[in-house]
């Protein structure tokens, strides 16, 4: 540790929280406070939020819509304003017909309308969610989405089943015996060429 030098001494400073007058060492002349407690009571923002208090804008209508809310036809307006086309994350039009079908709300109704058919039971092993025991169930096209366009919604062409006995079905996904998109149907024809037909 160096030796204290008077020349950086500096005496009669003035604290400017406590008003106490104090000696400084520390090589500043510009010192303003005695003691990091003094420099912590004084140096609080005055915008800081206090505990117990409220902050600065509780109450204020910022956005004008505070405690409204928009009638059905403004909401029908905003929606059509800013799909398609006007979006502003709109590519062109490059969203798959599949991917736009299978979160689309017909097929939302057509799952869940399954679902209450077959009473939420998986209908391969019968296994069904109970307290403590979570059983992931997922709608199943018997004649495949991708070859059957007018099947797509027909519930009699749905049935439930748990996640496990869906993929040991023959058209799940990328199963090796059907490869989606690149799949040839009984009838010869790939899923490019059923779509393109209609």
């Amino acid at each position: 540790m160096p030796s204290p030098n008077p020349k950086y001494e500096y005496n009669g400073l003035t604290c400017q929280c406590c008003g106490d007058t104090f000696n400084s060492k520390s090589r500043n002349k510009h010192q303003k406070y005695c003691s990091r407690s003094c420099r912590a009571k004084h140096s609080v923002s005055p915008t800081r939020f206090k505990p117990g208090e409220p902050s600065w804008n509780t109450g204020l209508n910022k956005s004008g819509m505070s405690g409204k809310s928009h009638s059905l036809e403004t909401k029908q307006r905003m929606r059509q304003s800013s799909i398609g086309e006007k979006g502003s994350n709109w590519k062109g039009g490059v969203t798959e017909e599949n991917y736009r079908l299978r979160r689309s709300g017909a097929y939302k109704a057509w799952r869940t309308a399954v679902f209450e058919r077959d009473g939420y039971v998986c209908q391969h092993c019968g296994a069904k969610s109970v307290k403590g025991d979570r059983v992931r169930l997922q709608a199943d096209h018997i004649k495949p989405f991708a070859f059957y366009p007018d099947l797509r919604f027909d519930i009699d062409n749905g049935r439930t089943l748990c996640e496990p006995c869906h993929k040991k079905t023959p058209t799940y996904g990328n199963h090796k015996d059907f490869t989606g998109k690149k799949a040839v149907h009984e009838n010869g024809k790939t899923f490019e060429e059923i779509s393109n037909n209609g």
